[in-house]
């Protein structure tokens, strides 16, 4: 395998790509590392304790759940499993602040404002995609 970050293009938001120089800390343009820096999606920490973390690795002995496990306690018409992610989905950037609990060689890549503006963009575990308004609390 090496060392390399292997890039599927496909799976880059271009509106992610389009908003960068600008829209983080380090003025982070991602082809100069093969993206190895990008960080603009979040995957679903579930606060229902009988889902705990869908992708494990709460602790190194946590394995991800099964589809059916997660199906089981949540509709996976409702719940995201990815979301595009930023300073603001955590309030962070209300004082133009970092965030101070993502780790600091994380923060100066992580985007301030969101991507699409007004909206964000989630993957279900229906695998079904939707955009939630901003003002939706997302």
């Amino acid at each position: 395998m090496g060392n390399e970050t292997n890039v599927v293009k496909v799976l880059i938001c271009p509106a992610y790509d389009h908003t960068l120089p600008n829209n983080t800390q380090a003025h982070y343009l991602p082809e100069r590392d093969n993206y190895r820096h990008a960080f603009c999606y979040s995957m679903t920490r579930m606060s229902n304790p009988d889902l705990g973390y869908p992708f494990g690795k709460q602790n190194q002995e946590q394995r991800p759940l099964k589809l059916s496990e997660v199906a089981a306690v949540a509709s996976l018409s409702d719940t995201w499993a990815v979301g595009d992610f930023d300073w603001a989905a955590i309030g962070a950037s209300l004082n133009n602040l970092p965030p101070d609990n993502l780790g600091l060689d994380k923060i100066p890549y992580i985007p301030i404002q969101p991507a699409h503006v007004t909206l964000r963009n989630f993957l279900y575990f229906d695998f079904h995609v939707d955009s939630k308004k901003l003002s939706d609390n997302y």
